[in-house]
């Protein structure tokens, strides 16, 4: 909490234009994506875990392609989806209420969500 109350101080200079500029500068030669050799090569394991009131419990897990790659590729099958469909929904809507809950699936690289109760894991 300190810190942070010490953030507000630094908050002005941070907004200045020169040095926004110096400090991604800096990011830029610093900090590196993987190559798309690298993304092509990657996968990325998701797993989650929910409890209920009565203590009942699931687990799912998917494989994905590579986050940075993931990233890229949902978006544009998103507006690829709204033009090609539309929608009649307004206001903010999370990509499964948009897409439906399996849409991470459809993407390349994407495994099924599989979902099973937390007591038959083998793995």
């Amino acid at each position: 909490i300190q810190k942070a109350k010490r953030m507000r101080w630094f908050r002005p200079i941070l907004g200045l234009g020169f040095v926004q500029r110096r400090l991604k500068a800096k990011i830029e030669k610093t900090v590196k994506g993987p190559s798309l050799n690298e993304r092509a090569r990657s996968a990325t394991l998701v797993w989650g875990e929910v409890r209920n009131a009565t203590g009942q419990k699931k687990v799912a897990h998917l494989t994905t392609s590579n986050g940075y790659t993931l990233t890229a590729q949902a978006p544009i099958a998103i507006v690829k989806h709204w033009l090609e469909k539309g929608f009649d929904q307004f206001g903010s809507l999370t990509p499964a209420l948009l897409m439906g809950a399996d849409f991470v699936s459809s993407l390349p690289g994407c495994s099924a969500i599989q979902i099973k109760d937390a007591d038959s894991q083998s793995d």
